[in-house]
């Protein structure tokens, strides 16, 4: 049988700029034995979405439902997918398959993903990127609001991030320590501080294989100005998007995306700070509440200046009113008055 290759995010570590490398190489990967599988569409869910956690199961991701109506819909859809990928494995019969997604770092059943994949594969390696988690948190908060998160709806962000490497854990007991194959995501620890070039080298070192340079890839995901969240999240409060019916959603996402893709081109917008934690209560809550994640990483993944600092403990926990209250104040902070008159001019014009 075949090898396997997940590349599994998580979320916001450059996964979309990964993809976008492998597809334009995806011909010479194939010359070296190691074949790209993608789909279009949504695909990034397929193989995920019937293995995800019981709380979130009955649940259509925010995402599926400019293609889906129901939960039942996007898992018949799901099954499709996951018969014509197996379909495919058996009759093309390649070397080494490479998946790409960063909801391959799910709270779920990731042992049966794993026991199914198995039937395929002989061997599986997963390559995996752990970023920050002040970094992470932040980064997830800001595309939450983008995409129509209100207050009340979204995480605390003082958690654990969602998108923390913590959920990659679960494939080492499962495949072993040998492989599971995590980076550091940061420009100082990145090779070339380029994750599309630095994952592009693991692949190579992983498979022993001659594989091509990656084309200087351009930012893939970039985020909005720090004002332009609060604004987001102001509307989202008062519209309740997420909460609306679901065939509501395709026209909401087409509006707001032309909505974010305006303000990342406007010359005024991208000089204004960007989203950063500012609170120190918040930063280090986040931190301790990430400990047992920075501790696996550190002792058994990274090395040298690869390694985490936790920076300061937190000895009061504060409530979840207080986390809210500071979560308003430190967002609020980016509405001065001459980010408002950037925002009102770019809106009204």
């Amino acid at each position: 049988m075949p090898r396997l290759i997940i590349h599994a995010g998580p979320p916001k570590s450059g996964t979309t700029a990964i993809q976008r490398g492998l597809v334009k190489k995806v011909d010479r990967l194939r010359s070296a034995g190691i074949h790209y599988y993608y789909r279009p569409g949504p695909w990034q869910w397929a193989l995920i979405l019937p293995y995800r956690s019981k709380e979130h199961s009955a649940f259509l991701p925010l995402a599926l439902r400019k293609h889906f109506t129901t939960i039942a819909q996007a898992l018949e859809w799901c099954e499709t997918e996951w018969t014509q990928f197996e379909n495919w494995v058996k009759t093309e019969i390649p070397d080494t398959v490479l998946i790409s997604s960063e909801y391959f770092a799910f709270s779920g059943d990731i042992s049966t993903l794993v026991q199914r994949l198995s039937q395929s594969f002989d061997r599986i390696d997963v390559i995996g990127y752990a970023r920050h988690p002040v970094d992470a948190a932040v980064s997830g908060f800001e595309e939450l609001i983008r995409t129509g998160w209100d207050l009340n709806g979204l995480p605390d962000i003082s958690a654990e991030p969602a998108n923390s490497a913590r959920n990659l854990r679960p494939y080492e007991s499962l495949l072993g320590h040998g492989n599971l194959h995590i980076g550091r995501f940061s420009k100082s620890t990145l090779l070339d501080g380029d994750v599309v070039a630095d994952f592009f080298n693991r692949l190579q070192i992983l498979t022993g294989e001659s594989l091509p340079s990656p084309e200087n890839p351009s930012d893939d995901n970039p985020g909005v100005c720090g004002a332009a969240v609060a604004w987001f999240l102001m509307v989202n409060q008062e519209q309740k998007i997420r909460h609306r019916p679901t065939n509501e959603f395709a026209p909401f996402f087409k509006k707001r995306k032309a909505l974010v893709d305006r303000f990342r081109a406007s010359a005024p917008m991208s000089g204004l700070p960007r989203l950063k934690m500012t609170d120190p209560v918040l930063e280090s809550l986040i931190l301790h509440r990430s400990k047992s994640t920075l501790e696996w990483l550190n002792e058994k993944h990274l090395i040298g200046d690869h390694r985490f600092e936790f920076g300061k403990t937190i000895d009061v926990i504060p409530t979840r009113a207080e986390v809210r209250s500071r979560m308003s104040t430190w967002l609020q902070g980016y509405l001065t008055p001459d980010a408002v008159g950037i925002l009102f001019r770019e809106i009204v014009q």
